[in-house]
């Protein structure tokens, strides 16, 4: 939970401002939904994934995990696209394509994934106020995300008084205890829930006045954000020109 709110990015991107790091997002992904080849979410889909290892430190155990839906989708997506029920045969052309499509995916997952280990759900917030993103949106977001805490604390506490007490021992036990607690963490979640919307209507909540400080845009992390856009837009320029 805490690292959510408050994590702490990499050394290299401290003082990067959130608004540059959702622009590197948004340029990459727009340049790998326009790529016609194989190659450019590719060149993407690996780089970034030496970013995580290397930069970010994840470890491969947390990647596979982190990558294994995305994965099934990528390897299912060729599969689905090349395939004629009718009469039953598959057509390699098609599968390439649908390769193509699974890059895409695994590239727009990793640029995701970039973008969400270096920043903090403040900084989504902060980005969201950069938008212009209504403020009943924003006091939406924001208490859903409250609601959410409440509920993993409320599941993870019962969860673990049930295990203390060998409430997992057996499976007759673990129906018994799993019941209980989908039934505690529903009925104590609405109580809590309540209780915070009343303490915050009683105290005048405003979502204007959340304390969000905007981050400054330095001149240096802004020549360095264009060049290394600039950089990628030559890379996909030069592999479409290949093309």
């Amino acid at each position: 939970m805490l690292p959510l709110l408050y994590r702490e990015p990499p050394s290299i991107l401290k003082g990067v401002s959130e608004k540059l790091k959702f622009l590197y997002f948004l340029t990459l992904l727009i340049l790998v939904l326009l790529s016609r080849t194989i190659y450019f979410p590719l060149v993407v889909f690996f780089s970034h994934l030496l970013i995580l290892l290397f930069i970010f430190s994840l470890r491969p155990k947390t990647l596979f995990k982190l990558y294994l839906e995305p994965l099934l989708i990528a390897l299912l997506i060729p599969l689905i696209k090349s395939l004629s029920l009718f009469p039953l045969v598959i057509k390699p052309e098609l599968a390439l394509k649908g390769t193509l499509y699974s890059f895409k995916i695994l590239s727009a997952f990793s640029l995701f994934l970039i973008f969400y280990f270096s920043t903090n759900f403040f900084d989504t917030l902060r980005i969201l106020q950069w938008l212009r993103v209504p403020v009943l949106l924003r006091e939406l977001i924001f208490l859903t995300f409250q609601i959410l805490l409440i509920i993993h604390n409320k599941v993870l506490l019962t969860y673990l008084s049930q295990k203390t007490r060998l409430g997992y021992s057996n499976s007759k036990n673990s129906l018994r205890s799993f019941y209980y607690l989908i039934q505690s963490t529903f009925l104590n979640s609405l109580k809590h829930t309540e209780t915070l919307l009343q303490s915050m209507q009683q105290r005048g909540y405003d979502f204007n006045h959340f304390p969000l400080t905007n981050s400054s845009l330095s001149l240096k992390s802004l020549l360095i954000f264009l060049v290394i856009i600039l950089f990628w837009f030559g890379v996909w320029k030069t592999i479409s020109g290949w093309m």
